[in-house]
């Protein structure tokens, strides 16, 4: 590679502010992870568990609330470029008109809201806060993502992180509150209401308190879609646990998720190269430099499968880091689980995407929903018969139903053949033929580095002579 070339990609707007994206993607997950084994242990077993659910419905509350707009933050930025303030502000209103009447009707109807998620009325008003202001972080991230303020995205994400890491430990070891779940719970609220509230005013202060029904309804109209899909994966995410858990006891449940959460650590990555690829990709879509976008496609792609055979490398290793020796059996489950987290990636980043930017939401939702219910089906019926790691195979199963559903929306729905499909094919059979040889040396972590290396240098060739036909096809590289 010629040395002007690299000085090129070096100095590539996209990567050099995408690194920062990356590294902000790893600090966060690095943060949540250290802070696990700091609340275990000042935490009771009772009280971790009331906080963990505390935090599982604010996850799902906040994309209700919200509408799931941030989902659709860029794609609303480009379409109102003139008046992109006056968007989010209209956005923040219609989001918070939504938040006071769940707050009202949840309260008028707290009774019958009780007997299903078992929280009193002061903490249950406390989730919907706090699950609101969480929707505003978001969007202010992925606002931030879109025009490339890498850095500020960074301080502001972290900054929130690690005031509500700090202030919950020194809640918890005064003892600020009555009791050591309201301290967890009030360190993390803190930070996140004060910023989310200048957050919040800061938008309204530049959008001019917007009500325009054009805003309004466009937020409505495309973000509305995107909550079912939200929510199925989420559940597609945790429904194989629930289901162990209910199939086999809490030690298999407990085996599985340590394997699933060791095993999507390769989201990390995944989630930092798509805040690379995807504001380029909608600058280049609008550019109409679709052979650009056909490039790009094959770096990233090549990229993460250099990244994922790394993992492969040592994944059985991070399951005994992560959980010791009692977690041993999650080994077996790993990979597929690695795998399964890849096929997440080619559909998010490269079919996704390109529905997200033609703004064909309600396709994305109906493809995530009929995964989910195929991934529930698979684990009814076979999980009783080939035990809790069939959890893993459905997995996989169902995120290539979801695949192949979102290449088929965009080559005959959409009918754009910006997508290779025959590479994303090949790509993926080979990552399968990978898998099947790792898992058969699983046991041997000679044979799995040498394996795993050898995998990552073969892609990493392909990356170089496709990076070079780019240059001699006079690709651009900048944006």
């Amino acid at each position: 590679m010629k040395l002007e070339n690299i000085k090129k990609l070096v100095n590539n707007k996209a990567i050099k502010f995408g690194s920062i994206g990356i590294l902000t993607t790893v600090l966060t997950r690095a943060v949540n992870l250290i802070s696990i084994p700091i609340f275990t242990r000042l935490l009771t077993t009772s009280e971790y568990g009331s906080v963990d659910f505390f935090f599982s419905v604010t996850n799902m509350l906040y994309m209700i609330l919200g509408f799931a707009a941030y989902g659709i933050v860029e794609r609303g930025i480009l379409d109102f470029k003139e008046n992109s303030e006056q968007y989010m502000s209209a956005t923040m209103n219609i989001t918070l008109i939504n938040t006071v009447i769940i707050t009202l009707f949840a309260n008028v109807f707290y009774h019958l809201l009780n007997r299903i998620v078992f929280v009193d009325r002061c903490t249950m008003n406390i989730m919907i806060l706090y699950s609101y202001m969480l929707f505003i972080v978001s969007y202010k991230n992925m606002e931030l993502n879109y025009q490339f303020q890498y850095k500020r995205n960074m301080y502001y994400t972290l900054s929130i992180l690690i005031a509500n890491v700090a202030l919950s430990v020194i809640f918890i070891t005064v003892g600020f509150f009555d009791s050591a779940y309201w301290d967890r719970i009030f360190g993390a609220l803190s930070p996140t209401v004060i910023v989310g509230t200048a957050t919040f005013l800061l938008y309204q202060k530049k959008g001019g308190w917007s009500f325009k029904k054009k805003y309004i309804v466009y937020t409505l109209k495309y973000a509305l879609p995107l909550l079912p899909h939200n929510l199925s994966l989420l559940l597609l995410s945790n429904a194989d646990r629930i289901m162990i858990k209910n199939y086999f006891g809490t030690s298999c449940a407990a085996i599985y998720a340590v394997a699933y959460t060791t095993g999507i650590l390769l989201a990390v990555a995944s989630e930092g190269v798509n805040k690379i690829y995807l504001p380029v990709f909608f600058r280049k879509m609008t550019a109409n430099a679709y052979r650009d976008i056909r490039y790009y496609q094959m770096f990233v792609v090549l990229g993460m499968c250099m990244v994922t055979s790394l993992v492969f490398c040592i994944s059985p290793e991070l399951i005994y880091i992560f959980g010791g020796n009692k977690y041993t059996e999650g080994q077996q489950l790993i990979n597929w689980i690695v795998l399964a987290t890849f096929i997440n990636f080619l559909y998010t980043t490269i079919y996704y995407n390109i529905e997200y930017y033609y703004k064909k939401t309600m396709l994305i939702a109906v493809g995530t929903i009929i995964s989910t219910i195929i991934n529930i089906m698979l684990n009814v019926v076979f999980m009783p018969i080939y035990g809790y790691r069939f959890g893993a195979a459905s997995t996989v199963i169902s995120y290539m139903f979801l695949l192949f559903m979102h290449m088929i929306i965009v080559k005959k729905t959409i009918k754009n053949s910006l997508v290779q499909d025959c590479f994303i094919l090949f790509i993926l059979g080979i990552m399968f033929v990978e898998t099947w040889i790792i898992q058969g040396f699983i046991l041997s972590f000679t044979v799995r580095v040498i394996i795993g290396i050898l995998f990552t240098a073969v892609f990493g060739i392909c990356l170089l002579i496709i990076y070079k036909r780019a240059v001699t096809n006079l690709v651009k590289f900048t944006l």
